[in-house]
């Protein structure tokens, strides 16, 4: 909600008062993304250095990885369900090849764009297929939404996997650590 949005922000700028923050409370949907949404610029232009994801939604994880791939911008992305957590880095840069590996235009056969990026949330978590066969709600309640909001979660997990998201925040802005290629840690 805007009120803890904002005392989080106004928190953190009194105990580092070199950055600036500015949150944005909005929901995230592909309505926000229309010719004529309010959105911020930088949002639709996608000026920044790193996106975190800590949805806990499926469907929005992977909208969310979508825009992160669409603007070429690495995604950390974390969630806890049950007493599990997972912490990804993905959409990361990779090392540039010799300019003598690069494809050149005289060569049909090689691709228009060498490939520049790791893998993306997607590649490695594919979107779940829709059901051919409408499930009952039975089933549907069995097979659960993958939602800590409907499977629950072990408290002290979000704040191992939000500490996870943070180090590794820190090392792709930083370009530090042992890879550039995009890890996933479970």
């Amino acid at each position: 909600d805007w009120s803890s949005d904002v005392c989080s922000s106004d928190l953190r700028h009194s105990i580092n008062s070199d950055i600036l923050i500015h949150p944005l409370v909005l929901a995230f949907t592909p309505a926000l993304f229309a010719p004529d949404s309010e959105a911020p610029p930088a949002l639709k232009e996608g000026a920044f250095d790193v996106v975190f994801d800590c949805t806990d939604n499926p469907a929005t994880r992977q909208f969310v990885n979508a825009w992160a791939c669409v603007h070429d911008i690495p995604l950390v992305s974390g969630g806890a369900v049950r007493t599990e957590g997972v912490v990804g880095v993905y959409n990361l840069p990779l090392p540039s090849p010799p300019s003598a590996a690069l494809p050149t235009a005289s060569d049909p056969s090689s691709p228009a764009e060498p490939l520049n990026r790791g893998p993306c949330y997607a590649c490695v978590f594919p979107p779940l297929p829709t059901p051919v066969i409408p499930l009952s709600d039975e089933q549907i309640a069995l097979q659960g939404t993958g939602a800590c909001s409907d499977e629950g979660v072990l408290g002290l997990l979000c704040g191992v996997v939000g500490l996870g998201l943070g180090a590794e925040g820190i090392r792709v802005l930083l370009g530090i650590g042992p890879s550039s290629r995009s890890r996933t840690a479970l």
